[in-house]
């Protein structure tokens, strides 16, 4: 590719939205953006201060996109901005076409490799496709690190691993500046996602970070199909989107990816069962919070994108009271009991495995280092239980495990009774889940006579 259409086609590339990504290690990816750009934008480049800089980089990061990153690096710094792969057949030409300050984010691939260390793996004779190989590696580095000194380039790569990177490359010079993205991995992710929005994304959905990267990294549905979606509903609506807009089209769109699958009666009844098991959960969120909790969204979906949960984006919130210990024991216990009631407990299924393993750890850490208790709501039981039990302790844990074990038997009977009670309401839930596969807050305000939110 010549460089003019390689810098078109970079030049297109959405630059990331910094403000976005409150982390330090993208902070020093754009701080040394900004020295790059100052040292190179004057009309005699000082050597010294491009030595200070850095002229090539290394982050090392699991999930982040490369080519996004060098985007926003060039924007910082005020440069052109090109995106290359080494491994293409016209790779030095285009390097070597390059006559004034240029970004170029590298594609990561062989030529990261430490040969040096590939090499010595070998204890006899290296194969000749293995040497022929290495021999291209060390002949590409030594270009990419001769070119950095005849040429006024940057260099920007990513690397999962900096211990895989080649050590040649980490000279003074060359790729000697290496930034590791640590800190909070799914906000990172939602960031990036949300900034494929651009201006279309509310204030509230910025700020929505980590529901955002939770909700995508369990949704199949091609992300580009969400993100032409959202746009669409935007210029449609004239407004920005938020995160309820995102659900509804994750949501919607897995249960019009689903229904084509509805043919055989074994997959009808597994939907029957899923909807009474969500429709229980729902029901008991609504019942158990006296109406002042309405999940956002109910769904019947049988994929892993969103399959038998119930979203409720407004409410999620770790337990820090007793009381909310309890209520969301209940809401995860209250899946199974739907079935129960539905289908008598001969018939219950392992589909309740999951709710039951999060209602244990979540007794367990109350019971053990949470100073929480079984009936503690009692005042005769409200100091009980504040010593805290270490994991090496066996015979102390094993006291928790009964208590875990009563206290679970106690609720799940409790939630067996009030969705027995309610009944009609459990029923008119899963058919209507059953039917239309995702019921939304208001629809199941509807069904519960509450008034609007």
């Amino acid at each position: 590719m010549p460089l003019n259409d390689a810098l078109q086609v970079s030049a297109s590339i959405p630059a990331m939205a910094w403000d976005a990504l409150d982390i330090k290690g993208l902070n020093l990816v754009r701080s040394w953006s900004l020295a790059v750009g100052k040292a190179l934008s004057t009309e005699t480049i000082d050597p010294d201060a491009v030595q200070l800089a850095g002229r090539a980089c290394v982050v090392e990061s699991q999930i982040l996109d490369g080519v996004t990153l060098g985007r926003a690096v060039a924007d910082a710094a005020g440069l052109p901005y090109v995106n290359l792969d080494p491994a293409s057949t016209d790779f030095v030409a285009v390097v070597q076409a390059i006559e004034s300050p240029t970004v170029i984010h590298l594609e990561p691939g062989a030529w990261q490799a430490d040969f040096v260390k590939i090499a010595s793996r070998w204890k006899g004779d290296m194969p000749q496709p293995v040497q022929q190989e290495l021999k291209h590696i060390e002949a590409l580095q030594a270009m990419l690190l001769e070119a950095l000194q005849s040429r006024p380039l940057v260099y920007l790569t990513l690397a999962k691993e900096m211990s895989a990177f080649s050590g040649s490359l980490q000279q003074v010079g060359g790729f000697d500046l290496q930034i590791s993205l640590g800190g909070p991995v799914q906000e990172m992710e939602g960031a990036l996602w949300i900034s494929r929005l651009g201006d279309c994304a509310s204030p509230s959905l910025q700020d929505a970070r980590i529901k955002v990267a939770g909700l995508m990294s369990e949704s199949e549905l091609k992300q580009d199909a969400v993100i032409l979606a959202l746009k669409r509903l935007a210029a449609r609506e004239n407004r920005a989107i938020e995160l309820a807009d995102l659900i509804d089209v994750l949501l919607r769109g897995t249960a019009q990816s689903d229904s084509a699958d509805l043919e055989s009666e074994d997959t009808r009844n597994e939907l029957q069962r899923v909807a009474w098991h969500e429709a229980g959960h729902a029901l008991l969120t609504i019942i158990d919070s006296n109406g002042q909790q309405v999940p956002d969204y109910a769904s019947a979906c049988r994929s892993t994108a969103f399959g038998g949960v119930v979203v409720s984006v407004r409410d999620q919130h770790k337990p820090f009271t007793y009381a909310d210990l309890r209520h969301d024991v209940r809401v995860a216990l209250a899946g199974r009991a739907a079935e129960e009631v539905a289908y008598g407990s001969a018939n219950v299924s392992n589909g309740a495995a999951n709710d039951l393993s999060v209602a244990t750890r979540k007794c367990n850490w109350a019971f053990s280092t949470g100073g929480l208790a079984p009936g503690m709501d009692e005042a005769a039981q409200s100091g009980s239980n504040l010593a805290v039990v270490l994991n090496d302790d066996v015979a102390a844990m094993a006291e928790v495990r009964v208590l875990v074990q009563r206290f679970l038997a106690k609720e799940y009977a409790h939630v067996l009774t009030v969705l027995r009670d309610n009944q009609h309401l459990l029923d008119a839930l899963a058919h209507k889940l059953a039917v239309e596969r995702v019921v939304d807050q208001q629809e199941m305000r509807e069904i519960f006579g509450l008034l609007p939110g």
